[in-house]
């Protein structure tokens, strides 16, 4: 077995080093997904119709719940949405937050918007009906999972690396539709990106593989 560069150890400064095999003409390119796993979350939780659902979700939950409330800025909610995903406690997230009054009534308001109580309810009965071994994500992929506060993190977690996979198979399969492979050659992915090394000759089709692998995702 062959195994590739480290990409995911390797500190962002240092991504220079990744160099175009056209060299000066072209270039190499990373294609990532803004804000997956929350979109995930409310996407699959079904609280709000996916067209709603708008490019700043951190944004859109800020102005939806705490326009009145100017403790509660978008890098808090942020903050919020992130400690619940990856299911951090209270007290870790009030050091992250030392600043908003009545933390409690904020992430729960959040977590209602998100749906994060009723997808937890349902997990957990899947949970237990499995032994209390795994659950399946969105796709019915099985995850294997040991302790109850990360059955919501473990699937939306891999639900998401599922969507991205999806989406990269259609920009890989466009750009083959297209015949350009051999401008457009796919290197690498790293969680929810996909690296390309572009010839010069293909860079205005880069805007049109972002919108191929923003839509038409199973499910």
């Amino acid at each position: 077995t062959v195994s590739g560069p480290t990409l995911l150890h390797l500190p962002k400064i240092y991504r220079s080093v990744l160099e175009s095999r056209w060299k000066d003409d072209g270039m190499v390119l990373s294609l990532d997904y803004k804000s997956l796993e929350p979109r995930v979350l409310l996407a699959t939780s079904g609280t709000l119709p996916i067209e709603e659902i708008e490019k700043d979700i951190y944004e859109q939950v800020r102005s939806s719940l705490f326009s009145n409330n100017p403790e509660v800025t978008r890098d808090v909610v942020k903050k919020i949405v992130l400690s619940e995903l990856y299911g951090a406690s209270i007290e870790t997230l009030r050091q992250r937050v030392p600043n908003v009054e009545d933390l409690e009534n904020v992430v729960g308001s959040i977590a209602e918007w998100f749906g994060v109580k009723a997808l937890q309810t349902k997990l957990y009965e899947e949970w237990k009906q499995n032994g209390y071994r795994f659950i399946t994500n969105f796709y019915g992929r099985r995850v294997k999972t040991e302790t109850q506060h990360t059955l919501v993190n473990h699937y939306i977690q891999s639900t998401a690396v599922d969507v991205a996979l999806f989406g990269f198979k259609n920009i890989v399969e466009y750009v083959e539709e297209l015949g350009r492979l051999d401008d457009i050659v796919p290197m690498f992915i790293l969680h929810d990106a996909i690296i390309f090394d572009v010839k010069e000759n293909a860079f205005s089709l880069i805007n049109g593989l972002g919108r191929v692998g923003a839509s038409d995702i199973k499910g």
